[in-house]
């Protein structure tokens, strides 16, 4: 029989061993758009998902995958919605329909450099409730940035203007980048990623057009004399969380992964232009050149896209809700993306 004294220990012992609101443990899947094999894997998003579950006490874990682990990125974003994935890198530039005011910072010209990307999104997502609203409905944005600029690989002679494009076969990755060869003046040839390094070698064509890691990962700059910086296209990315994975988390938890995003974006744009400053070093110490354009050149180079821009964009966007009124999302998303100065220009 239990006395008084007895029932008042054990409630005692009960209230020191277990705390009153102790938060559940919560355990979620994350797919980033890096591989293992990239700086930004290691250095930053690896390191992010740890400090997740420090702030939240060890109560909130993040197991971080590389790019196509779990899904293939082409259905992530899919996954993210039907809970699939908890989380997942979000990239914009194909998915106009359905994110069109997102899509807008894919325009070529819109982004100078990854830090302006940054600007430039975070300025949007805090003076557009429009760009809120596409996040309202199943994913939570966490925080945002950019890609690297493309930029285009010769190997015989320099590309300093379109002009100097003019008949010369470039190689391209992508379908999406094919109009940008067109609209330059030059003869766009579809290669396969792994095929790229052996057409330039052997002749089918005189350039590459891409992402400027994909120069250096493709050992490119192996064989090229020339890299001209091509601020063309940044494809934007956020990670993201579902929404109902977002509900389920405590106040704590939620509070744990909204502080350890601060500053993400900045800090991948510190790693991506790094990387670009890293790769430029390498290049001309091979006895490459570098060439950055100049204000009349990126002029000429953003000109030959106005074909482009009031064409393919503005179909695309036009399909989309905005309907009518995309032309004048156009207008919007240029001026401030040109309101904001670009902290990498001294």
């Amino acid at each position: 029989m239990r006395t008084l004294a007895t029932v008042a220990l054990m409630a005692c012992m009960s209230f020191l061993s277990i705390p009153a609101y102790a938060d559940d443990a919560v355990e979620l899947n994350f797919q980033s758009i890096y591989s293992d094999a990239q700086t930004q894997t290691a250095a930053l998003m690896k390191p992010w998902c740890e400090k997740i579950k420090e702030l939240s006490g060890g109560t909130l874990t993040v197991h971080h995958f590389p790019t196509g682990a779990i899904v293939e990125p082409s259905a992530a974003v899919d996954a993210v919605e039907n809970g699939t994935l908890d989380m997942l890198t979000w990239y914009g530039g194909v998915f106009f329909e359905k994110y069109p005011v997102t899509g807008m910072f894919y325009m070529p010209f819109m982004v100078k450099s990854a830090h302006h990307g940054v600007a430039v999104l975070n300025a949007a997502y805090e003076a557009w409730p429009e760009l809120k609203a596409e996040w309202n409905n199943k994913k939570v944005p966490l925080f945002w940035w950019t890609s690297a600029p493309f930029s285009i690989a010769s190997i015989k002679s320099p590309i300093t203007k379109p002009a100097d494009l003019k008949g010369k076969r470039v190689l391209v990755l992508q379908a999406s980048d094919t109009p940008f060869v067109e609209a330059w003046g030059g003869t766009p040839v579809f290669v396969a990623v792994g095929d790229a390094y052996v057409g330039l070698q052997r002749g089918m064509g005189e350039a590459l057009f891409t992402a400027t890691p994909y120069q250096k990962g493709l050992k490119i700059l192996e064989i090229a004399k020339y890299l001209t910086i091509v601020p063309s296209t940044a494809t934007t990315m956020v990670n993201v969380i579902n929404k109902d994975a977002w509900d389920d988390l405590s106040p704590a938890q939620q509070k744990a992964l909204q502080d350890a995003s601060v500053g993400m974006g900045d800090k991948l744009a510190d790693s991506l232009t790094q990387d670009m400053e890293a790769i430029k070093a390498a290049f001309i110490q091979k006895g490459g050149e570098v060439i950055t354009l100049t204000p009349e050149a990126r002029q000429e180079f953003y000109e030959g896209c106005l074909p482009i821009i009031n064409t393919v964009f503005k179909g695309r966007y036009s399909k989309s809700y905005l309907g009518q009124n995309a032309e004048a999302w156009m207008k919007k998303a240029r001026e401030l993306s040109e309101s904001i100065p670009d902290p990498d220009e001294k």
